[in-house]
């Protein structure tokens, strides 16, 4: 009660300099605070990359239209978090499109059996023989790229050993496994990003991965009815999703 509008300033400039401080959310607990005091304070305090929020109970008036009103003081803070989930979001989902993995796809598929995910039944093949006691009708693909449909390095139900030879030209090592039919293709990724931490990724597979931006995205961890409302915002999986409705419903 005793601050002048140029301590409050002070203060806000300290907590925003303040490397324990990442955001700085202004809350008034009083029904009528001038608006020398609670809004050009703000607008006055150098400049920041941290977030500077002010909240109030209040109607925002003409002076301040950016001062979203709360309810009661936790509610405030939640706003903001989801604010800023939101944007962070945003900005990785941009680096996630531009950042190709360097996680190999063999390593990816041993993540899988770690983690206890059924995975398809598959082997590498080597040359010169190029063995494997995978049982045909198999699916060959080159190992060591990402972008397979773009550069040939995949061949689907390869029905013999003769015809396992042909696509094994030229190459030193292969990833054979099984030809499996019936079954809906999506994508589910995941980084532990070094600015936001651990992401997740899910959005329509195959190669429409590739074609259209239709995925969703969350901060990590997320929880079952946090992954199903990530699902239902593809619209690539729309039709998976009626579906396994009405299988369940049957």
């Amino acid at each position: 009660m005793a601050a002048t509008p140029e301590k409050y300033r002070k203060t806000l400039e300290e907590l925003l300099d303040w490397q324990g401080c990442d955001a700085v959310l202004r809350r008034s607990l009083l029904g009528a605070v001038s608006s020398e005091f609670a809004v050009e304070p703000i607008l006055g305090a150098k400049q920041s990359d941290k977030p500077l929020a002010r909240s109030s109970r209040r109607t925002p008036s003409a002076r301040s239209p950016c001062s979203p009103s709360a309810a009661s003081p936790a509610s405030a803070p939640r706003g903001l978090r989801r604010c800023l989930r939101r944007v962070l979001q945003l900005a990785c989902a941009t680096r996630l499109s531009k950042s190709p993995s360097r996680e190999t796809e063999l390593g990816r598929l041993s993540t899988c059996g770690v983690s206890r995910i059924p995975v398809v039944e598959q082997q590498v093949a080597r040359a010169p023989e190029f063995q494997h006691s995978v049982p045909y009708p198999v699916v060959v693909k080159v190992a060591g790229v990402e972008h397979k449909t773009e550069v040939g390095g995949i061949a689907l139900d390869v029905p013999d050993r003769k015809m396992f030879l042909e696509k094994t030209k030229n190459q030193s090592q292969v990833l054979v496994q099984r030809m499996e039919k019936g079954l809906a293709e999506a994508i589910v990724g995941y980084r532990n990003d070094p600015v936001v931490g651990p992401l997740v990724l899910v959005g329509a597979g195959g190669t429409l991965a590739e074609l259209y931006d239709d995925v969703a995205l969350a901060l990590a961890p997320v929880s079952e009815d946090e992954a199903l409302a990530m699902i239902a915002r593809v619209k690539g999986l729309s039709v998976l999703t009626a579906i396994a409705t009405c299988r369940a419903a049957t």
